[in-house]
């Protein structure tokens, strides 16, 4: 507990603190000494990616099953067990990681690491339980097909990486899912979530001793890995999608080249996306929405992962303003590597270490940050080399990275009522 009226360093903290268990499974603790509060998670090097064909959606339908009874908690009980002290539970598959993540108070992490890793390495995978979680999940996939904006980058991640398991959707395919046995679930997990695979994180309030005990008790007897999944490399394509529906607008995703998780180039990138699309004084919420009237939604987001990384844009647009709101985008992104203003740069660095500071200010965001950077195997780095990052991009460095974008080319999908062939044939002749 910290004194009232001490001086609290919030924005150092303490440095991280590292260990590897001889099992190699890895734990890092963040001190933030004044939280009464802990976040914690587990974190597995295993995601959509991983899967091959026939597997489709079986990370995500694991991280599903494991909710269902782990250890010796039946679904109920591990919920009642973290509510019943005030926390929550959740977790979440990405195309590369599956994570499962606690937030409770302090002096509650011991039971917290102790859910977590009978959901992560003692999920009972019951038949009954698997036959009513398939049928949740194809709900799940279901209301994924009717939002147009999750379909539309559903098809823009195909479009992008076409040939690659990173083009797969998340929740997978109702044929597969239905498809998904004991076994096989089993099998993917004895593959993938073996102790080198798995990152364990936690922040806030604790004693570094304390939560590191806590947390080599609860991971030490993790069991050796199994079969090791490679990964196919992926490259970005400039692919073209259009899935006809009958919604009142055509919602168009668009993608360009952006930078790897961990590429020197991944700040200035960052940049170039506030720049492009971060906020209503970015230039394509001004161009579509304000200057034109086109679009209500506009905006830009970076996607990292392993070995590529990529800049996606999302409009929702009239029908009959397809063509022009893609024209003016394509035009908005070349403009760019043209001219990048000392305004538009300084506001850009402003966001983003806010944003930077923010972060760092919640446990929950922390042990995100701590648990990404050891599972790729990058060195823990403090706010301070990050807002040091920040402050160093200039504006060769966004006009290089959108001359990139604009020479590998453009991916695209669309969803709306427009043939494919009118709107890919508007879509082309916008781009060229």
């Amino acid at each position: 507990m910290i004194a009232p009226g001490r001086a609290i360093d919030r924005r150092q903290g303490s440095a991280p603190v590292v260990e590897r268990l001889s099992n190699g499974v890895r734990i890092v603790i963040d001190r933030m000494p004044w939280l009464e509060s802990i976040a914690c998670g587990v974190w597995v090097n295993v995601g959509a990616r991983d899967e091959v064909t026939g597997e489709e959606g079986i990370a995500h339908l694991i991280e599903h099953m494991a909710f269902k009874g782990a250890g010796e908690r039946d679904a109920r009980s591990i919920v009642n067990a973290i509510e019943d002290v005030g926390g929550w539970i959740n977790a979440e598959t990405t195309h590369e990681r599956t994570s499962f993540f606690i937030r409770g108070m302090s002096k509650d992490l011991g039971l917290a690491l102790e859910l977590l890793r009978d959901i992560v390495l003692r999920p009972r995978f019951d038949a009954g339980d698997l036959s009513v979680e398939r049928n949740v999940v194809a709900q799940e996939i279901s209301e994924a097909g009717d939002d147009p904006e999750d379909l539309a980058f559903d098809n823009l991640q195909e479009a992008l990486f076409d040939g690659s398991t990173l083009s797969k959707p998340i929740l997978g395919s109702m044929n597969a899912i239905k498809q998904q046995t004991v076994a096989g679930l089993r099998a993917f997990h004895a593959d993938g979530y073996g102790p080198s695979q798995i990152v364990v994180s936690v922040a806030g309030g604790v004693e570094v001793d304390d939560a590191l005990s806590l947390a080599s008790s609860a991971f030490s007897d993790a069991s050796s890995d199994g079969r090791s999944r490679i990964r196919e490399p992926a490259t970005f394509k400039p692919g073209r999608r259009f899935v006809e529906r009958d919604f009142d607008q055509a919602h168009l995703a668009i993608g360009i080249v952006g930078a790897a998780a961990g590429s020197p180039d991944a700040f200035a990138v960052k940049a170039l996306t506030e720049i492009l699309g971060g906020g209503m004084s970015s230039r394509l919420f001004q161009e579509l929405r304000e200057e034109r009237g086109l679009a209500y939604t506009v905006d830009a987001a970076m996607e990292t992962y392993e070995d590529v990384g990529t800049v996606t844009i999302y409009a929702g647009v009239d029908v009959n303003d397809a063509r022009e709101a893609v024209s003016r985008t394509i035009g908005v992104i070349e403009s760019l590597a043209r001219k990048v203003t000392d305004v538009e740069l300084n506001r850009a660095k402003a966001v983003l270490t806010a944003g930077a500071v923010m972060a760092f200010e919640q446990p929950q965001s922390r042990v995100e940050f701590a648990a990404n950077r050891l599972i790729r195997n990058e060195e823990m780095v403090s706010l301070d080399h990050i807002l040091s990052e920040i402050e160093s991009i200039d504006v060769l460095q966004v006009r290089r990275a959108a001359e990139l974008a604009a020479a590998g080319g453009v991916a695209f999908a669309g969803v709306g009522r427009i043939g494919a062939r009118g709107i890919l044939a508007a879509l082309e002749k916008a781009i060229h």
